[in-house]
């Protein structure tokens, strides 16, 4: 949401400098799609599963090599 507010204020201040009508409904789409593009909190905890399951898979006794490439590419 905070994000969203600084990004939202932000384009409106570079728009308003341009001098020309603005659709409101634009505007909150572009700056939504850029708020999505910053969150990355989805990606840090896809990455944090990974390197869990890296980390099991290493402390088994068992051929792991097919797993391991598998995880090493989600990386």
């Amino acid at each position: 949401p905070e994000i969203r507010t600084a990004l939202r204020t932000r384009m409106l201040d570079r728009v308003g400098e341009l001098e020309q009508p603005l659709d409101p409904g634009r505007l909150e789409q572009e700056v939504a799609i850029l708020a999505q593009k910053m969150d990355v909190d989805e990606e840090l905890d896809r990455l944090d599963a990974h390197v869990s399951e890296a980390r099991r898979t290493l402390e088994l006794d068992e051929p792991v090599g097919r797993r391991l490439d598998f995880l090493m590419q989600e990386f």
